[in-house]
C-alpha cells in the first residue's frame, strides 16, 4: 500500500505554543533530544514506514528547516520534497518567519492540489512535523486498508482534566463519531471509561478523492472559517465512513505509549524528559532510529576528573562534542559541544548545545538555549522570585534562558558546594 500514499508533513508556524523557544525559528525545526529537530520524528517514521514521496507543506517561508532538509536528509532527498509558499516572499535572514501572512491549511492544501492530487496515489497522509512519538505509521496504513475507511482518525486517549486543550472526538455508544469539539470547556468522555477522552493527534488518513472533495466544497462557502480540523475533517467524518486508530491500543507496559503534541514549554521539556525513562531510553531505540543525520560535533565527547571529582552522570543524554569535567548531569538532555565545568551539577536540566556552564553551577528544571554562557557559581531553577526577574519562567516553573545570553557575570557567586539540588543526594549515583 505504501506505493500509493503520498504523505503531507504540515510544518506549522505556530509561535505561542513553544513561546521563546521558536522566537528566532518555525517549531518544525526545535532541537529535541539533544542532536535532532522536531520533524525529524514525523519524516523517520514515513520513510520507516515505506512512504516513497513525503511532501513538507509550510505556511511560512523558514531558510532553517529548508536547510535542515538539505543537511541532515541529504541520504533520502528522492523521497523528500519541501513546497514553498506560493505567495510572494521577502528574504528574511536566517529563520526569520514571514509576518501577517498567515494562511489556513485548507488554503496551502489547495494552493498544493497539483503536488498532492496525483492519480497515482489512492491515499493521502496528513502528519503533524511538531509531534513525538513512536513509529505507528506502518500499523496505520494496514489498519486503514483492511477497514476500507474513507477517512482515519489517529486519536489517544487521554484524562478529562487534560482534554480542554485538544480537539475531543465525541463518540456514542457504538464508538462511532457523533461531533469533534474544539479545545472544550467540558470535554465529552468515551462511553464506558469515565474520566478519558478521545482526542485527535490532528494526523489524519485520508482517500485521495475524499481529500480533494473536502476542500474544494469548503472553499466555496463564503461564510465560516476553513480550518482544517473544524471545518474540513468535522464535515467528513460525519459523511464519510470513519474509523479511529487509536495508539494506545499498539502498546503494552513493556513498550508503552508514546505520542506528545507539545502545546506549549511545559510538554517540551515533559517529552524529553520521558525519553531518559528506562522504557523509553534514546540509546535503547535501536529498533526505531532516527534517520537524520545527527549534529556532529568535530572533536570527541570527554569526560575528566578534575582535583579528585568524578564525573556523574544517571539517566542522562549526552550528545557529541561535549567536554564534562569532574560534572553532574541527573536526568538531563545536553546537546553538542556543551562544556560544564568542575563540581556543576544539572538536574533535570535541557541544554539545546553550544553552552558553557561554569564551575560550581547548579542548573535544576531549566531549558537552556543554544550559544548560552554561565558564570561560575551561578544557580538557575532554585530561586523563583529571582529567576522571574531575569528569565521566562512557564505554569510548570521552568526556567528558560533565551539564545546567546549571558548569565551571572555580574551577580553573587554561590559558594564551593558538595550539596545537591533539592530532592538528590550522593546516594542518587
Amino acid at each position: 500500500m505504501t506505493s500509493k500514499v503520498v504523505s503531507v508533513v504540515l510544518a506549522d508556524r505556530e509561535r505561542t505554543g513553544l513561546g521563546p523557544l521558536t522566537e528566532t525559528c518555525c517549531k518544525s525545526v526545535t532541537q529535541f533530544a539533544g542532536s535532532h529537530r522536531l520533524i525529524d520524528f514525523a519524516l523517520s517514521n514515513l520513510i520507516q514506514a515505506g512512504v516513497k514521496r513525503n511532501l513538507v507543506l509550510t505556511r511560512f517561508h523558514c531558510a532553517a528547516l529548508n536547510t535542515h532538509i538539505e543537511q541532515a536528509w541529504q541520504n533520502y532527498q528522492a523521497r523528500i520534497e519541501v513546497l514553498e509558499p506560493t505567495y510572494p516572499q521577502t528574504t528574511y535572514p536566517q529563520t526569520r518567519l514571514l509576518p501577517a501572512l498567515e494562511q489556513n491549511w485548507t488554503d496551502v492544501l489547495l494552493q498544493n492540489l497539483d503536488s498532492i492530487n496525483h492519480p497515482t496515489d489512492e491515499h493521502v497522509l496528513l502528519v503533524g512535523g511538531e509531534q513525538i512519538h513512536r513509529n505507528y505509521i506502518a500499523s496505520l496504513l494496514q489498519y486503514h486498508q483492511i477497514q476500507k475507511a474513507e477517512l482515519t482518525l489517529v486519536v489517544v486517549q487521554v484524562p478529562i482534566e487534560q482534554a480542554s486543550k485538544y480537539h475531543v472526538v465525541e463518540l456514542d455508544t457504538q464508538r462511532q463519531v457523533v461531533s469533534i469539539q474544539h479545545q472544550p470547556e467540558h470535554p465529552a468522555e468515551i462511553p464506558n471509561k469515565p474520566g478519558f477522552a478521545m482526542v485527535l493527534t490532528e494526523n489524519y488518513l485520508f482517500q485521495r478523492p475524499v481529500l480533494v472533495k473536502g476542500l474544494f466544497t469548503n472553499a466555496k462557502k463564503l461564510d465560516g472559517q476553513h480550518d482544517l480540523t473544524k471545518d474540513i475533517v468535522g464535515l467528513l467524518a460525519r459523511r464519510v465512513k470513519v474509523e479511529l486508530f487509536d495508539l494506545g491500543v499498539l502498546y503494552s507496559e513493556q513498550t508503552p505509549m508514546y505520542w506528545h503534541g507539545l502545546n506549549n514549554v511545559d510538554d517540551y521539556w515533559r517529552a524529553q524528559m520521558m525519553l531518559l525513562t528506562e522504557n523509553h531510553r534514546l540509546k535503547k531505540s535501536q529498533s526505531e532510529p532516527l534517520l537524520s543525520e545527527k549534529a556532529q560535533s568535530d572533536r570527541p565527547c570527554q569526560r575528566n576528573e578534575i582535583d579528585g571529582i568524578k564525573v556523574r552522570i544517571k539517566d542522562s543524554y549526552i550528545a557529541s562534542g561535549c567536554n564534562i569535567e569532574g560534572a553532574c548531569s541527573i536526568r538531563s538532555v545536553i546537546g553538542v559541544d556543551c562544556d560544564l565545568g568542575r563540581n556543576s551539577i544539572l538536574h533535570e536540566a535541557v541544554l539545546m548545545g553550544h553552552c558553557q556552564v561554569g564551575a560550581n553551577s547548579r542548573i535544576t528544571r531549566a531549558i537552556i538555549e543554544e550559544d548560552v554562557h554561565i558564570a561560575p557559581g551561578t544557580v538557575i531553577g532554585e530561586k523563583p522570585e529571582k529567576d522571574s526577574e531575569q528569565f521566562f519562567i512557564t505554569e510548570g516553573g521552568l526556567v528558560v534562558i533565551p539564545r546567546g545570553s549571558r548569565v551571572g557575570f555580574e551577580s553573587e557567586l554561590a559558594p564551593l558546594h558538595e550539596n545537591y539540588p533539592e530532592g538528590v543526594t550522593a546516594n542518587t549515583f
